[in-house]
């Protein structure tokens, strides 16, 4: 059995900004739908956020 996975990535993005997560303004049923039907990572650690433009070349 194949599956399919799509992972997303938002750079500079708070979940706090998604209406899954309970934003009451935002509306964004497309990533509602795939947090609700899908896994959802509500911990997360990233070693270096941010990287230097020198490094980006």
């Amino acid at each position: 059995m194949k599956y399919n996975i799509l992972l997303m990535i938002s750079d500079q993005h708070s979940k706090y900004h998604i209406g899954a997560y309970g934003d009451p303004l935002v509306r964004t049923p497309h990533l509602d739908q795939l947090a609700e039907n899908g896994t959802r990572f509500t911990s997360a650690y990233c070693a270096c956020p941010l990287q230097p433009r020198r490094r980006s070349r």
